[in-house]
């Protein structure tokens, strides 16, 4: 066979790659021959064969070991060298005396474009099939200069790559010959042949089969074969084999991966080189967007409007400069609440180019969401789709917060992104200069938790952790893919993928949120095919959905190489059928959090069906025992424990869940439990707080929910625990369907009893739904023998509440706030702000200071919550007692309190002046109503200017911890206690979780504000824009129904007036059917009385609640899952444990004990009685 050796440079005036062209040896790149025991053997030959095996696009064979190729075979018979031709030094009857071992290049000489991009190299002479297309050599007027050589012997050759070739069945077909032909059609321009994979696969064992079939005994593949999507081609080395030798020794990703290793019981991955240096990631992408201008970025799946990596640079430039000439500067957050369009990657680079912290949020807000989320973190610009610009508006208000809304869409009084992006001088976007940070540690994003215990966190990523969990070698492996992702930028992994891309090179196909929620996955697979998709991420309930339906037979989704499933872990049985169906995909599932903020686990091929892979590059993993925290060894079940260098720097405003989220060693607690195989794939089983305790056995739910999920008419599924009185807790499954298809609950039963233990029966029973809540999500922990409510943001700032109250009242002015039940009085929230100023305004003539005591003393009317707040409002300790006194317990009381000032009833005002005397105090009393010799409420509300009203602030407060009011226990144990709450503690009892559930509502309530309780429903109520029917806290005759059914309400209440409807016949002459939820409190409504009324209200949701006025405010309730005749779960983050009377050992599920509480609103004490406060909490501080 023979070759041609050049020992001067091959590519006509380009010696730099001809230099890149010779190995180190001067040895010609075209010397393939493998040295095997003094044999010399083809790889040619072995790729032939191998290359007629249908599904084989490519092959190339190397040596797997370093031997250098030392052996040069036949020389030609005759060699010219064309540089000489073009110096007219040669003999033209040489050119005669030119042969070459392809029969069919005899006498051609010919200069060939050896590049398949950029510019063409002119090759001096070549031979074989690397050669992509000749160009003869009329140009050169080679005819002219060697007359002997004959247009006979000038004939056009199709030169093709390897790569380039199609291989049908056992036929080489050349792209380049069908081509010509297509184009000799008058009507075609232009034409393109490309491959298109079909349904067959190859294995490493039919390879070797075939070769040692075919060929010698020594040239069996006794090295590794290697399966690659793509031979790569690079500009300066257009062969293929080099390509190869150069790279092998280049690590790859997944090479990476695999070289993991175990010491000590935890799993160490390959440690890469990472970035420490101050480098603002979002330059790196603006560097990478500048770097090929015309690559496609981005493109609108519905539209197919695209975006270049230009256009992009551009834009976002843009955007950095309308931020700052907003005044924003670095450091500062920016909220996007946006679709997954075009703008929204544009946002965030335009945020982090300027140093700011880019914040991105879920785009379906609620109001309670929006609240929180601006609350939280404050932003100074939100960008937002037009549909969200009123609960924004709204919670804006509510908090009495000015931010600018930029619209993503045209919306009337809003600045849109398209305004933003005009007028922009282009000298000032040519000599955009990204913002320096001043450490790797700066922040770049705030991103969202999940948010599986409790309202989401704030994450903070710094730059230097997004820098490093995009490492070079793994952008690589996303090369020019065509990719498809159902993570928008909410998430951190999101954002991870959008910058993936980028410095990939790749094109993202962007796919709108309405689609991916409402789980349309049939217009997903008409993007993969229209977009000819090679990359998706997708929910692994998508996925289960696309192999469970029809969707497969109408779309191949050929394009796939890789789908990648998120969030959850796939399981063995669905990897392997959706393989089965997508065969020419690689299904991949990943392990990582928004806490690490990278991946923590890969997985590659040779990981087990099932696992999350190997541990990723720099990644450390520890399993731990759940309860000691002791390392543990393979195959043994804990809690994962991460350390890697891309983690997170903490939760934004959350200093104490930060410093709970790492160990006393820095590892990063997952919360998950999984375990590790003796080969290190590591598998995951369920989070810590979703296992279910039956009998004192752990089920995880996720194995139950798993195998649920294998029935073809399974499309969601919750497992949830069920109390039960002697297991502790029955598993309970909530289906939905798939669509069109069926399942019965005894199908499910048995689906379980076959596939699991006895003790994973679904003893709880089945649910269907049409679709599964979000709030199944959040399930109650059980830790150490504790429950665990989900845990919410705690409040620890110096807020007067009151303030808040204040803020919310003049939000809404015209929101009527209060109705009096027997007269229909009404009143605004504009009057009661305006009214509550008046009072504030009169105590502090009268001389009240921050701290002084003011006490009440009243039933339910119009104006109680008037002067509670007023007093509030200066930082009086607002001290409320009962309505309702005799002269011994007037006595009692104002020697215990000492307050300036009462505000009481007519009928209590003559016993308390009576006592005052007896006592020698100066006591000033008001009373609610009119009453001879007494300043009544409507005296002291006179005579107020409206500038002091208008210009009127709450006085501040110095410490959270400051009381805010001072109410009585309920005095069941002796003479009532006074218990002082904080504003902290009243702060944390109005999450907006626990306002949502009376948003807009109208409301009817008996306990007055005597009570924590009384209190805590009046601010509740004001928050949620809802209307309070004030009723007397007693009541005559049947006057309470005629208000339910008058004003449609809400109503919470004591048992003993819900026993009257349970005993008498008054539902049949009230029906109450717009009575939606009743709430109890102050003693349990029993299981026969709940199931009694539940049937005689079905409309009604019944729920029992829980609460104390020294643990601060309700600590659990009822939902939809609680066992009738329960107080239902722990609220947000309230623990509970059951103690031992006697011993005071912590007892488990089923045992009587006493209820000791953890809450962040405890009281802070009893008034005046420290010894009394110390014995209400144990050693741990729980009450």
């Amino acid at each position: 066979m023979g070759q041609i050796i050049v020992h001067e440079w091959i590519y006509y005036n380009n010696p730099e790659v001809t230099k890149n062209a010779i190995d180190s040896d001067d040895v010609d790149r075209m010397s393939e021959f493998i040295n095997y025991r003094a044999i010399k053997i083809s790889p040619a030959e072995i790729e032939v064969l191998i290359q007629q095996h249908p599904t084989v696009l490519e092959v190339v064979m190397i040596c797997s070991w370093d031997e250098k190729v030392s052996e040069i075979i036949d020389s030609l018979t005759g060699f010219v060298s064309l540089t000489d031709i073009f110096q007219d030094q040669v003999n033209p009857l040489e050119i005669d005396e030119f042969r070459c071992s392809h029969d069919n290049l005899h006498d051609i000489a010919m200069i060939c474009f050896s590049g398949t991009t950029g510019m063409p190299k002119e090759a001096e002479l070549s031979l074989g099939a690397d050669i992509l297309f000749p160009y003869i050599l009329f140009k050169y007027n080679i005819l002219q200069k060697y007359p002997m050589l004959s247009l006979k012997k000038l004939v056009i050759i199709y030169f093709v790559r390897l790569s380039d070739f199609i291989n049908y069945r056992s036929i080489k077909l050349s792209s380049a010959e069908i081509k010509d032909i297509l184009e000799m059609h008058p009507s075609i321009l232009k034409a393109a042949i490309v491959p298109v994979p079909h349904e067959t696969d190859v294995t490493e064992k039919e390879l070797h089969d075939l070769v040692a079939n075919n060929l010698p005994n020594y040239c069996k593949l006794i090295g590794e074969i290697k399966f690659v999507d793509k031979l790569s081609h690079y500009e300066c080395d257009p062969i293929i084999k080099v390509n190869v030798k150069k790279k092998k020794n280049k690590l790859h990703y997944h090479d990476a991966v695999r070289e993991f290793k175990i010491e000590d019981n935890i799993l160490i991955g390959k440690e890469i080189p990472i970035n420490r240096e101050s480098v603002n990631i979002s330059e790196v992408l603006l560097k990478t967007l500048k770097s090929k201008p015309n690559c496609i970025g981005q493109v609108d799946a519905l539209s197919g409007e695209q975006d270049t990596y230009a256009d992009m640079s551009e834009r976002s430039i843009k955007c950095a400069l309308w931020l700052q000439k907003q005044g924003v500067k670095p450091g500062d957050i920016i909220g996007l609440c946006c679709d997954n369009d075009m703008n929204a990657i544009i946002i965030m680079l335009g945020t982090m180019y300027i140093g700011a912290i880019s914040n991105p949020w879920d785009n379906d807000l609620s109001s309670m969401t929006a609240r929180y989320f601006l609350s939280l973190t404050s932003p100074k610009i939100i960008f937002a789709m037009p549909s969200l610009v009123p609960i924004l508006e709204e919670a804006m208000k509510e908090l009495q917060m000015n931010m600018k809304i930029v619209v993503s869409h045209k919306l009337n009084g809003y600045t849109s992104v398209e305004d933003i992006l005009n007028g922009h001088d282009m000298n000032e976007i040519i000599e955009f200069k990204c913002a320096k940070i001043s450490s790797p540690d700066d922040v770049a994003l705030i991103s969202l938790s999940s948010g599986t215990t409790g309202m989401p966190k704030g994450t903070e990523i710094s730059h230097s952790s997004l820098y490093n969990c995009l490492l070079p070698v793994k952008v690589t492996e996303l090369e020019n893919h065509t990719c498809l992702w159902t993570h928008t930028l909410r998430w951190h992994y999101g954002v991870q993928l959008a910058f993936h891309a980028i410095l990939a090179y790749s094109t993202k196909i962007l796919a709108p949120c309405s689609i991916i929620l409402n789980d349309d996955d049939e217009a997903i697979c008409r993007f993969i095919e229209k977009y000819r998709v090679s990359s998706n991420d997708s929910t692994i309930c998508m996925l289960i959905r696309f192999y469970k339906s029809d969707l497969l037979e109408k779309y191949k989704l050929l394009t796939l190489k890789e789908i990648m499933s998120t969030g959850a872990n796939l399981g063995k049985k669905h990897c392997l059928a959706l393989a089965k169906k997508l065969s020419h995909a690689f299904i991949t599932t990943g392990y990582g959090s928004t806490d690490s903020a990278a991946d923590v686990t890969v997985m590659i091929k040779g990981c087990k069906p099932g696992s999350i892979g190997f541990v990723a590059p720099n990644v450390r993993i520890k399993v731990t025992d759940v309860e000691t925290g002791k390392t543990l060894g393979t195959n043994q079940n804990g809690e994962l424990r991460l350390k890697l260098p891309c983690i997170m720097n903490g939760y934004y405003k959350r200093p104490e869940e930060t410093k709970r989220a790492f160990d006393s060693d820095g590892w990063l607690l997952s919360g998950d439990i999984g375990y590790y195989d003796d080969d290190g794939n590591v598998f995951l089983i369920d989070r810590i707080s979703e296992f279910i305790l039956f009998h004192g056995i752990n089920i995880s739910t996720a194995e139950i929910e798993n195998v649920l999920k294998t029935h073809p008419a399974v499309s969601q599924v919750a497992v949830i625990g069920i109390p039960h009185e002697i297991a502790g807790q029955h598993p309970k499954a909530v289906v939905s369907r798939m669509p069109h298809k069926t399942v019965t609950e005894e199908e499910l039963h048995d689906l379980v009893a076959k596939n699991l233990p006895e003790y994973c029966k679904l003893r709880g029973g089945v649910k269907f739904l049409d679709k599964l809540p979000q709030e199944l999500k959040f399930k109650i922990r059980i830790k150490d023998n504790i429950l665990l409510g989900p845990e919410y943001p705690i409040h620890r700032e110096s807020v007067n509440v009151a303030e808040m109250i204040l803020q919310t009242l003049k939000s809404k002015p015209d929101c009527i706030g209060q109705i009096d039940a027997i007269t229909d009085k009404r009143i605004t929230y504009a009057e009661m702000s305006e009214r509550s100023i008046k009072c504030a305004l009169w105590l502090k003539k009268q001389g009240v200071k921050s701290g002084d005591i003011i006490s009440v003393c009243t039933d339910n009317n119009l104006d109680a919550i008037i002067v509670l707040l007023g007093i509030m409002y200066l930082n009086g300790k607002c001290n409320t007692w009962d309505h309702k006194f005799s002269l011994m317990s007037a006595r009692n009381f104002l020697s215990m309190m000492s307050p300036t000032i009462i505000f009481t009833i007519p009928l209590s005002a003559a016993n308390l002046t009576e006592a005052a005397k007896e006592l020698k105090m100066n006591v000033k009393i008001v009373v609610f109503g009119k009453l001879d010799g007494y300043e009544s409420i409507d005296d002291i509300l006179k005579g107020h200017d409206k500038c002091e009203i208008f210009e009127f602030k709450c006085t501040p407060i110095s410490n959270p911890d400051e009381v805010g009011i001072i109410v009585l226990t309920s005095g069941t144990t002796g003479m009532p206690k006074c218990t002082e709450l904080s504003h902290s503690s009243l702060h944390n009892c109005l999450l907006p979780a626990n306002i949502a559930e009376t948003k807009d509502h109208v409301c009817i309530f008996t306990p007055t504000i005597r009570w924590q309780y009384g209190i805590m429903l009046a601010f509740k109520i004001i928050l949620a824009y809802s209307t309070r029917i004030v009723v007397p806290d007693y009541f005559v005759d049947d006057n309470i129904y005629k208000f339910i059914e008058k004003y449609r309400t809400w109503f919470a209440t004591d048992p003993f007036i819900l026993i009257e409807m349970v005993k008498t016949n008054i539902l049949e002459k009230y029906r109450l059917t717009t009575l939606k939820v009743i709430v109890t409190a102050g003693s349990t409504f029993s299981r026969h009385n709940q199931e009694t009324l539940i049937k005689k209200l079905p409309n009604a949701l019944i729920k029992n609640s829980y609460g104390s006025t020294d643990a601060g405010g309700s600590l659990s309730i009822q939902n939809k899952h609680s066992k009738l005749g329960s107080v239902g779960f722990p609220l947000p983050n309230v623990q509970i444990k059951v103690t031992d009377t006697q011993t005071e050992e912590v007892l488990g599920i089923n045992k009587v004990g006493e209820l000791r509480i953890k809450v962040p609103f405890v009281m802070n004490g009893y008034y005046k009685n420290p010894e009394a406060t110390k014995k209400a909490f144990d050693s741990d501080g729980m009450a």
